[in-house]
């Protein structure tokens, strides 16, 4: 073969091999050509056939709609027989359910004749005998029990007289006499009493609604130009509104006149309106009280007004002491709920007490209330928008301190001063005893409380007082400016 032939060859085989794709290969010249060839692999490239996947999804989303369609179907013919169902059902079975509710309305009024009817000679001479024991069964009554009477033999002799004679009778008629007596307080309370309804703007993630509160209240003078009424502090103070509903029906608005933190009282007012049926309370005294003596609570006891409850006093010993005050509480048997309100009557229908929570309402289940004579001069005052003037002491009786052996000068003995009062400002101290307020005599709480009630804030008073040091007991007279919260020392003699 030439070496032009060869050449040509050559070139073939290198077309060859670029027509089926095959980079990789080698091409090969010369005398080697055929030994190499004989050696080397060649490897070309294999095509694979990728079926389309998109038909496969059309066929699956075609079933899915096809079941779709039918399930849909399916539930409106379902629907459609079940509300024929319905309509044929109560075509036809509406017959007998009226005829099986009618029994039930008639069962409902059986009860009512189990109730014992009231005396009636009438019904005395058509009643059948059985008719009679029916009333003498009580609802209450175990199944165990029997409600048959042995006969009057075996009842050891005793006759019907031995137990129901005219002394048993007799008691009963006191009983019913006394009941008869509380019905007729209670019924006499209730002309004074009221309903006293705050409210307020809540606001509650950012949105305002109406709170309203509901407390007890009683009429404690009635004037030529308003009423005034005696409630709880804590359901006026900050009222926004406040309405009062009186026992006739009447309701009229209301406004704040005065309160008194210490007993949590308060005093609103009200214009004149129809006061038909409707009194004023009268004011008792409970210096008179005694252990055992009857009593009656009236007012928001358990949670909800216009409530009342009976018994007796069992303590009027205790003092409740606080800041320039001094009170009496009674104690009774009276049950009462955690924050009660109210009033205690005597026999006489006269208030002997008022019912707070801020003395140990929540720690009480027994009614505990201040005693009424001690209140009547700060009732007043509230009434009249006078602010009781502020010293800023506690104290007791020297006489009653129990400190020490030797005896000490009469007096109101201080057993604490508030800090920034009038008082800590110009230098009174524990252990000193006041002897005179402005030149009158001071022996012991009630009688400190009787002089600053005859004074006002922004008055500048003379406090006399002993202190005792190394040779004895030295009067110091102090100048100072009573106010509603501070005072201010003017002048120390």
């Amino acid at each position: 073969m030439s070496e032009d032939e060869k050449t040509t060859e050559d070139i073939d085989n290198t077309q060859k091999n670029s027509d089926f794709g095959d980079t990789g290969s080698k091409t090969y010249t010369g005398d080697n050509a055929d030994s190499t060839n004989s050696e080397e692999q060649y490897s070309l490239y294999t095509e694979h056939i990728v079926p389309d996947n998109r038909k496969k999804i059309r066929k699956m989303l075609t079933k899915i709609a096809v079941v779709a369609i039918c399930a849909v179907v399916f539930g409106l013919i379902a629907g459609l027989i079940m509300l024929l169902t319905i309509k044929v059902g109560r075509n036809v079975f509406e017959q007998d359910e009226t005829t099986t509710r009618s029994p039930v309305v008639i069962d409902n009024t059986v009860p009512v004749v189990t109730t014992p009817p009231e005396t009636d000679p009438t019904t005395s001479e058509t009643t059948t005998p059985e008719e009679i024991t029916l009333p003498s069964e009580s609802p209450m009554q175990s199944e165990t029990e029997s409600v048959t009477e042995p006969p009057a033999s075996d009842m050891t002799g005793e006759s019907e007289s031995t137990l129901w004679d005219a002394d048993t009778e007799a008691r009963l008629n006191d009983l019913s006499a006394d009941l008869d007596v509380l019905k007729a307080i209670v019924n006499r309370s209730m002309t004074y009493s009221v309903t006293v309804t705050s409210s307020n703007d809540a606001n509650v993630f950012n949105s305002t609604y109406q709170n309203y509160t509901e407390s007890y209240g009683f009429i404690v003078v009635i004037n030529d130009n308003n009423c005034y009424i005696v409630t709880k502090l804590s359901a006026v103070e900050d009222a926004q509104s406040i309405q009062v509903k009186f026992n006739n029906g009447i309701t009229c608005a209301a406004e704040y006149v005065g309160g008194d933190a210490t007993t949590g009282l308060a005093v609103i007012m009200t214009p004149i309106v129809n006061f038909a049926g409707v009194n004023v309370a009268t004011l008792g005294s409970s210096f008179n009280l005694v252990k055992g003596d009857a009593i009656v609570a009236v007012g928001d006891l358990y949670g909800f007004g216009n409530s009342f409850g009976y018994g007796v006093i069992t303590d009027t010993s205790n003092i409740v002491s606080d800041t320039d005050c001094s009170y009496k509480i009674i104690s009774s048997d009276i049950l009462v709920g955690s924050t009660p309100s109210g009033i205690l009557v005597d026999s006489n229908c006269n208030i002997v007490g008022l019912i707070t929570y801020n003395y140990s309402g929540n720690t009480t289940s027994f009614v505990r209330a201040y005693g009424i004579s001690e209140l009547r001069g700060l009732i007043e005052n509230m009434s009249n928008g006078i602010v009781r003037p502020y010293l800023g002491i506690k104290g007791i009786a020297s006489t009653n301190s129990g400190i020490g052996t030797s005896e000490l000068p009469a007096g109101l003995y201080v057993t604490n001063v508030e800090q920034n009062s009038p008082a800590y400002t110009a230098g009174i101290q524990l252990g000193d005893i006041i002897t005179s307020i402005g030149g009158i005599k001071v022996e012991d709480v009630e009688s400190y409380m009787e002089v600053l009630s005859s004074l006002s804030p922004g008055m500048s008073v003379d406090v006399t007082i002993k202190r005792q040091g190394r040779t004895g007991y030295r009067d110091i007279v102090y100048g100072i400016k009573l106010t509603a919260e501070t005072g201010d020392i003017t002048e120390i003699r």
